[in-house]
């Protein structure tokens, strides 16, 4: 991708705040950033040495972050303006928000995959869809009167599920299709798409059912070194799934949060011993650094809801991760989003 067409995190919040003040004190419609471009096709730099995934080349890593920046900044501004920015109670950023969809709509962004786009494309889709339901929820809007965005969406989910269920069918799903799970469910809610609803949930099911009797994924203990990485990365959908359901959908009964509770306090015993996780996956696992990762810290606001019911209001735990976008800086452990777009009327 070109460096012209990278967003930086930093220009963005330039841009915003000139966006969001121009729009305040004229009181029409808002100018709004230009959105940067995103490919039709996504590709990455494979990072693991070995056919387990479970040992990094850093040099490889870097190229792959490098390659991809421009990605992660653009859903990282977008779950931003979706929530908000610092100002919720202006409506302008919601707005800027839904424009930038419906721009990457008409291009067909993001549809098709190149080596190594496969999870990129699967995070993507999770983060595009949560984005667009915080945006329509906090900007009072409806998904009718985006459609180019509900139909972009929709091709996106439908082509990813095709392809989990091609590539990894049956006992192979793991981390990556829960994640397309959590894109498949969130799109389903605003396009009314009932397929997509039914194979979400049933991934959901089968995670859950795939959890131990210690709290494991065996999927993730696969992965050797990186094992704990894993774990969370597979919670993380999961637990996303459970804030962000609408009851009848079935993903909040009470047999899902004692499962997901399980897993849970797997992830969290992992972040300060390793040796259950070590003796699980036949090598010693790694947790450096895992406890601070920004995916972790949301997540652990998430599965509070889970535990506890409580989300932790830790200033510390506020942060937000470009895979899931949004950082639930007002987070409602049950029906977030109707929670949301009831408070925003």
């Amino acid at each position: 991708m070109p460096t012209q067409n990278r967003l930086t995190v930093r220009s963005f919040l330039a841009l915003w705040a000139l966006a969001t003040c121009a729009s305040a004190s004229a009181q029409v419609a808002p100018s709004c950033p230009t959105p940067p471009e995103l490919p039709p096709s996504l590709g990455s730099v494979d990072y693991y040495t070995d056919a387990k995934h479970s040992v990094i080349d850093p040099e490889l890593q870097k190229r792959s972050e490098e390659q991809n920046r421009f990605l992660r900044d653009a859903l990282y501004a977008l779950g931003r303006m979706a929530e908000g920015g610092d100002r919720p109670q202006v409506l302008a950023t919601q707005a800027c928000a839904l424009s930038w969809m419906e721009a990457w709509a008409r291009r067909d962004a993001l549809e098709r995959v190149d080596k190594g786009g496969t999870v990129l494309q699967v995070v993507s889709a999770a983060s595009l869809s949560l984005a667009y339901r915080t945006a329509l929820a906090l900007g009072k809007e409806a998904p009718r009167e985006h459609l180019a965005v509900n139909r972009w969406l929709e091709q996106l989910a439908t082509s990813i599920t095709r392809n989990e269920d091609m590539g990894r069918p049956g006992d192979q799903r793991n981390n990556v299709t829960y994640w397309a799970a959590l894109a498949a469910y969130n799109t389903s809610v605003v396009t009314g798409n009932r397929a997509l609803s039914t194979w979400s949930r049933e991934v959901y099911r089968q995670a859950l059912a795939e959890i131990d009797n210690e709290g494991f994924f065996p999927s993730e203990l696969k992965r050797g070194q990186q094992a704990l990485r894993y774990q969370w990365f597979a919670v993380t959908p999961l637990v996303t799934l459970y804030v962000t359901s609408h009851d009848k959908d079935g993903f909040r009964d009470e047999y899902s949060r004692a499962r997901l509770a399980k897993a849970i306090t797997a992830a969290r015993a992992g972040l300060t011993n390793t040796a259950p996780m070590s003796r699980r996956a036949g090598t010693k696992v790694d947790a450096e650094g895992v406890s601070g990762y920004a995916l972790t810290r949301v997540t652990q606001r998430l599965a509070d809801c889970v535990v506890s019911g409580t989300p932790s209001d830790n200033p510390a735990s506020l942060t937000r991760d470009w895979r899931l976008g949004i950082g639930f800086r007002n987070l409602r452990c049950e029906n977030h989003f109707d929670a949301l777009a009831a408070a925003a009327r």
